[in-house]
């Protein structure tokens, strides 16, 4: 993992502008840093290391290829890389090639020499965001992995071109517009992130997942082509699953078996792995597994609260026990609580709002002092089904389409006039986790006017971000995905498919690289290998989605490295009780963030806002959501 950045410019200082980068993408990569400028060309691109695979300095970069014409600087991890220096040597007659080091780097520079460009990125397995540049050409390439993994940002204007890993090296550059993109606030607040291709800065665009980028010998033209369509693929391995008769049996041993190739292959490194484990499903398969096929005790990590309905350390506890792991906890104080609040405007760059983002962030920084890679399970939900809103789909339609109005109202008046308190006291006795806030968001999905309404709704944190806006335009969603021919397909896979290509990226694997690469430490995620991920369309949505469970396929995989009763019915995936923190070890915080939006009266609605701020804080309501996208905002505005 690393940091990289460039820029190409006429009238700037660029060897100035590198070293200031460097500086700022300094946690994603502290092993190293270095520079490479061609003056000839007014461009000049920067890398930060972290050593994972060849800890020599054989392994830094900007990197040149045996030419001398291809640079590159490059994050992320190539798990395929050997097989790949492999085919490059029967592709040249099986010659002796005099590698300088062991290091993925040097495989994708040499792949790019032999097959060029668009082949190397075919062939590549693994997270990746990198740039390419040929000296003697002058032309870049910019490229970001199939699935959003690795991040990379852009601006194009005012004939200047600059990249980086993250928003913070544009601040560095003091001749480029920074204006604030209000057309994208509305959906923030509904959604907690910004979707790609747009930034919270109007001039300055995030590659999407599956796209490249590239720029003329003169950087006045760029072209960006998508090199890898989720929605195609989704649709092709639809109908080749269509013309299968494969059992549920067969389903499971053959995914079993690429889940296993895959976590072998991302074992592949040079310095201490562990894995997170929250003790579900998704982290206890990939700890299983990583833990049956490593001859020592890996290291996990999980979490822990007092809130009870928020705590998974036990669970995780026990299956840590019955594996046999190295298993480290951690519980946060309300100053740790504190103290990250008030640097997560540092470590995400721009607004961003989901709340898990907190202990991610906390168990990262308990991981750096004892491992530098970590797998997670990030993908098994997007991708077999584990979502409540894939599995109460068709429950909620029915109800939205065949509920009385009178019974619609009357529900609504009942929600509107019992305390809160009478919810989450009486439904706890049957074991409904935070039934207040499920409630309130079924009475949101039973008012649905048609199913696009209910599909917004559901993927959103906030139905109606005008309210705590001030004289910002609601921009309409681009793309109405359910009137496109493409999604010929059950409702459920349907959503499925739009978390893949936006929740997944801008929200989920945002929220992990942030928080690991502001610790120095890698996170790998070996279910959105993309070749699983392709494997896993072909798998029938039978065999994901039964009744009120999901992820049924991967919960029948795992009796096979747990006993029955270490398997969990539901998790809160590093959820926290946002509603209670913010009354509590974040009160002050939270008042003095919503009492500065007075100096952004133009953005932000003080009146509305303080509203559902004393009623959050007198607990007539629970509003912690709602509340958490705009204090994130707030928070942005505040420090810049």
């Amino acid at each position: 993992m690393c940091g990289i950045s460039g820029i190409y410019s006429k009238t700037n200082d660029i060897e100035d502008l590198l070293i200031k980068f460097n500086k700022k993408l300094y946690n994603r990569g502290p092993d190293f840093a270095s520079f490479f400028i061609c003056k000839k060309n007014n461009f000049g691109m920067s890398h930060t290391r972290l050593s994972i695979l060849d800890l020599s300095e054989n392994g830094n970069q900007p990197m040149y290829d045996q030419s001398g014409d291809w640079i590159i600087s490059y994050n992320g991890e190539i798990y395929n890389h050997l097989e790949i220096r492999k085919k490059i040597s029967k592709n040249l007659n099986n010659t002796k090639i005099q590698w300088k080091g062991s290091s993925d780097t040097e495989t994708i520079l040499m792949s790019n020499r032999i097959f060029g460009f668009e082949e190397t990125l075919s062939i590549l397995e693994g997270m990746f965001a990198f740039a390419l540049y040929n000296k003697k050409t002058n032309k870049l390439f910019l490229a970001r992995d199939r699935l959003g993994e690795k991040p990379l940002y852009y601006h194009f204007k005012d004939n200047k071109f600059i990249f980086g890993s993250d928003l913070s090296v544009f601040k560095e550059v003091k001749n480029i517009n920074l204006k604030v993109n209000n057309d994208v606030l509305p959906a923030y607040i509904q959604n907690g992130y910004i979707k790609a291709p747009n930034t919270i800065y109007r001039y300055i665009n995030k590659l999407e997942p599956g796209h490249y980028l590239e720029l003329d010998e003169n950087f006045l033209k760029m072209k960006k082509k998508r090199y890898w369509n989720l929605k195609d693929i989704a649709q092709s391995n639809i109908s080749i699953r269509n013309n299968s008769q494969k059992t549920f049996y067969q389903e499971k041993e053959e995914l079993k078996i690429l889940l296993e190739k895959t976590v072998l292959k991302q074992t592949i490194s040079d310095v201490q792995i562990g894995s997170f484990l929250s003790g579900g499903v998704d982290s206890s398969l990939i700890t299983s597994i990583l833990q049956k096929n490593t001859g020592k005790k890996i290291k996990t990590f999980t979490v822990g609260f007092d809130d009870k309905n928020f705590d998974e350390s036990i669970q995780a506890k026990k299956i840590s026990k019955y594996l046999g792991t190295d298993h480290y906890e951690y519980f946060s104080s309300k100053n740790d609580l504190l103290n990250t609040v008030t640097n997560l405007n540092k470590i995400y760059s721009e607004p961003f709002a989901d709340s898990s983002q907190i202990p991610t962030h906390l168990i990262s920084r308990l991981m750096k002092k004892e491992a530098k890679v970590i797998l997670s399970g990030d993908g098994g939900d997007e991708f077999f089904g584990g979502y409540n809103r894939y599995i109460y789909l068709k429950k909620i339609k029915f109800f939205s389409k065949n509920l009385p109005k009178l019974m619609k109202r009357n529900l609504n008046l009942i929600f509107k006039f019992l305390p809160i308190s009478f919810f989450d006291k009486y439904f706890s006795y049957f074991g409904l986790k935070n039934f207040e806030t499920k409630l309130s968001k079924m009475i949101n999905f039973i008012n649905c006017e048609n199913e696009y309404d209910l599909f917004n709704k559901m993927k959103s944190i906030n139905s109606k971000p005008d309210f705590f806006l001030n004289k910002i335009t609601i921009q309409k969603e681009p793309e109405n995905i359910g009137k496109d021919s493409l999604f010929s397909m059950p409702d459920e896979e349907k959503f499925m498919l739009f978390d893949q290509t936006d929740y997944l990226p801008d929200d989920i694997l945002c929220k992990v690289d942030r928080a690991t690469m502001h610790n120095s430490i890698e996170s790998r995620a070996p279910m959105l290998d993309h070749k699983l991920v392709e494997h896993s369309w072909r798998i029938p949505l039978k065999y994901k989605i039964k009744g009120s469970k999901g992820k049924i396929i991967l919960r029948e995989i795992l009796k096979d490295y747990l006993p029955k009763k270490l398997i969990t019915s539901s998790k809160s995936g590093f959820g926290v009780p946002i509603d209670e923190m913010l009354r509590d070890s974040l009160r002050v915080w939270a008042e003095d963030t919503i009492f500065s939006s007075k100096k952004f009266n133009d953005i932000i609605n003080y009146e509305n806002l303080n509203t559902i701020w004393k009623k959050h804080k007198a607990k007539e309501i629970n509003a912690g959501e709602k509340l958490w996208p705009i204090l994130m905002l707030q928070d942005w505005l505040i420090n810049q």
